[in-house]
């Protein structure tokens, strides 16, 4: 697996994270011809909104090697978005979701992919207390008190196998 966190320039925080690894599915293993290969991956990019929270696209590929040499070859249909959350408060998908992705030239095989994802969070009961409203206003949500806390969210980006 290949691992390369992004850091805010002026914070030094933790905004991103691109992982490229084997898929788990036993039956789309490595395809080897002579010194090339051809592998099922699962890529992905995460986008953190706070320390709180992160949302990650997945993404399954057959990726040709040779050498140093990679490229995209296709992707699956089966991409979608997950949201991670060590907050004590629960939230939900609420309303629409949408994601987007494709090869960065318009065609196959490519070196990158473009993507982007967006939709709501809310929390899944009513906030009425003062402390759990300022966590949630921290984090980016918004709402008034006695009421559901909503955070849109979205993301654009590359994901580069160089």
């Amino acid at each position: 697996m290949e691992t390369y966190y992004v850091y805010d320039s002026e914070s030094d925080e933790l905004v991103g994270k691109y992982e490229v690894m084997l898929a788990d599915d036993p039956a789309k293993q490595n395809e080897s011809k002579g010194t090339a290969t051809v592998s099922y991956l699962t890529l992905s990019a995460s986008k953190y909104y706070t320390s709180d929270l992160c949302f990650t696209l997945i993404v399954h590929a057959y990726v040709y090697t040779s050498g140093s040499f990679r490229q995209i070859n296709s992707i699956t249909n089966d991409h979608n978005v997950t949201m991670s959350s060590t907050s004590y408060v629960p939230f939900e998908w609420y309303g629409q979701q949408s994601h987007y992705v494709g090869s960065s030239t318009g065609n196959y095989p490519t070196t990158s992919l473009d993507y982007s994802f967006s939709g709501t969070l809310r929390t899944t009961a009513t906030v009425s207390y003062n402390a759990t409203i300022q966590y949630l206003v921290n984090m980016g949500f918004s709402g008034t008190q006695n009421s559901y806390y909503y955070l849109s969210y979205d993301s654009v980006g590359q994901i580069s196998l160089y």
